[in-house]
Order: structure tokens, then sequence, then C-alpha cells
């Protein structure tokens, strides 16, 4: 069963990287977004099964922006990263 990917993250590099490893496992990423309000849209518009998400997004700290998120879609999994 397939499952759609939404990453969000501002770097073009990073999503470059993430799209190459998602493809490497016969993957790919469906969304790419730059900015939380993107996110939020692109959440209320299109159904995702997976987030992929730096922790900072925008000066935005993630971890509680998808606590609000998850209230309202439970069934969205999420990976959480980190990058130096």
């Amino acid at each position: 069963m397939p499952f759609r990917i939404v990453c969000a993250d501002e770097s073009p590099t990073t999503q470059l990287g993430i799209a190459f490893l998602c493809n490497q496992h016969r993957c790919g990423v469906d969304l790419f977004v730059s900015s939380l309000s993107e996110l939020k849209s692109a959440l209320v518009n299109e159904h995702f099964d997976v987030l992929i998400c730096d922790y900072r997004l925008q000066h935005h700290h993630m971890m509680d922006e998808i606590a609000q998120i998850k209230k309202g879609q439970r069934d969205l999994k999420c990976i959480l990263y980190a990058s130096t």
C-alpha cells in the first residue's frame, strides 16, 4: 500500500538529500514545503501519511507545532530530525 510523504525543510540541499534517500528505498516525497504556513496549508488540503521535518522551521520549534498537528491528525507519522 503506497503512502504519501510531506517534507518540511527550508534548505534546498536538505530537500535534495531527503529526496535521494527516499528514492533509494523506492518511495518518494510527494511534497516539499519551506515554511510552517505552507505545511499547515498542505495538511489541510491533502492527506499525508508521513511528515519528515527539521526540528526548527523558520524559527518555529516544531515539537510544539507537531503536537498541535497530531491533535487533528492522529494517523500522521512524524520523523523529526536536527541538522547542524
